[in-house]
């Protein structure tokens, strides 16, 4: 199942510190979807993407295919969208997205948390998800997506299925907020210095590493 990779220490790679909340509100989900202790390590893009662990990754379509990883739904520049990693089926939705999807890529479960420009539709997919009985446990499809109108929909675009399909029931929701708690406290102030730090190399200049 999905949320099965993510009960050991797993990546989270964020790429920009204002999206870190997008990662935090996706852990605290699945938090509420299972009885282990989640244990997210924020990581690079390239790390996080050649970890082989189970990876949660807030990022805009270029960066996601620029670290090789290939979701259902991929915003590109403008208004255009890839569809299934076929360029062939890209289409142009006529206005920004904001995509929650899972994904398997070599061997390991991926959730990817993207958009294009307006990333309010990114937090219009998680009040989507938010608002179903047992969330993630409600989703039949593999993608939660808010196009320009505003509408989400859930969309099965591979096969594997559902975003999440073991809910522990109600009785584990204050633990899950708890326990989640401590752990996305962690995120986001390790991830805020870890993305700053980054930014602030990037502004000196470009660094030659050594073998």
């Amino acid at each position: 199942a999905f949320l099965h990779e993510y009960r050991i220490a797993f990546p989270v790679a964020v790429d920009q510190p204002d999206h870190l909340r997008f990662a935090a509100e996706a852990i605290n989900l699945m938090a509420q979807q299972t009885a282990a202790t989640l244990r997210p390590r924020v990581a690079t893009m390239s790390a996080g993407a050649a970890s082989g662990r189970g990876l949660l990754v807030v990022a805009r379509g270029e960066d996601l295919a620029r670290a090789g990883l290939t979701p259902p739904v991929l915003p590109g520049k403008g208004t255009a969208t890839g569809i299934g990693g076929n360029p062939d089926t890209d289409v142009d939705l006529g206005g920004p997205v904001g995509v929650v999807e899972a994904f398997s890529q070599q061997g390991r479960m991926v959730l990817a948390i993207t958009g294009t420009d307006d990333w309010a539709l990114v937090e219009r997919s998680f009040d989507y998800i938010r608002a179903l009985p047992t969330r993630w446990g409600s989703l039949p499809g593999d993608v939660v997506a808010t196009g320009p109108a505003g509408d989400s929909v859930n969309l099965t675009l591979r096969e594997g299925g559902a975003l999440a399909n073991d809910y522990p029931g109600d009785g584990w929701k204050w633990w899950a907020w708890l326990t989640g708690a401590a752990a996305l406290l962690g995120l986001i102030c390790t991830g805020y210095v870890l993305v700053s730090q980054r930014r602030h190399r990037s502004r000196l200049g470009p660094r030659v590493d050594r073998a």
